[in-house]
């Protein structure tokens, strides 16, 4: 999967893009507050290990570039029979918030509907992640729980 725009690629992760600004960006505490992995310092082999994992699962793992910075990845991970679940996350300080991130996911989930003949795409997000829940709901997920920790979120192909 290549998406090029005039402002942004979206493309396969590979192994190479895991370098010193990448695992820079794991690393800060700004950015991935929410994550399950933001709480520990991660390294190369943290970054090999989820790399490998998802290569293994043959979960499609993306990587979203402006020009030749680092804007985040996308990650869609089968999860039911027809549907993934979608994983993000912004590894720039200047795109949270911004215009540019919403636009590559969109496209990427119109991509994954369209080619992979999926019905729904699920994701989740900490209930204290506010931006994150407008952030799917803006892109026409719908709540579908709310427990302890985090919110479940849902949105169907509208084939």
């Amino acid at each position: 999967m290549n998406i090029i725009t005039s402002n942004f690629t979206i493309r396969k992760f590979e192994e190479s893009d895991i370098n010193k600004n990448f695992i820079n960006s794991l690393n800060n505490k700004k950015l991935n507050q929410f994550l399950h992995t933001g709480k520990k310092k991660q390294k190369l082999k943290d970054a090999l290990n989820f790399f490998n994992h998802r290569k293994k699962n043959k979960d499609i793992y993306l990587i979203i570039f402006n020009k030749k910075r680092l804007v985040g990845t996308i990650t869609y991970k089968k999860y039911k029979r027809s549907s993934f679940f979608l994983g993000y996350a912004v590894l720039n300080e200047s795109y949270i918030g911004g215009d540019l991130f919403f636009k590559a996911v969109k496209i990427s989930i119109k991509y994954i509907l369209k080619n992979f003949h999926v019905k729904k795409i699920f994701a989740g997000t900490n209930k204290n992640n506010i931006a994150s829940s407008f952030f799917l709901l803006k892109l026409g997920f719908m709540i579908i729980g709310r427990g302890t920790k985090f919110f479940q979120f849902m949105l169907r192909s509208r084939k």
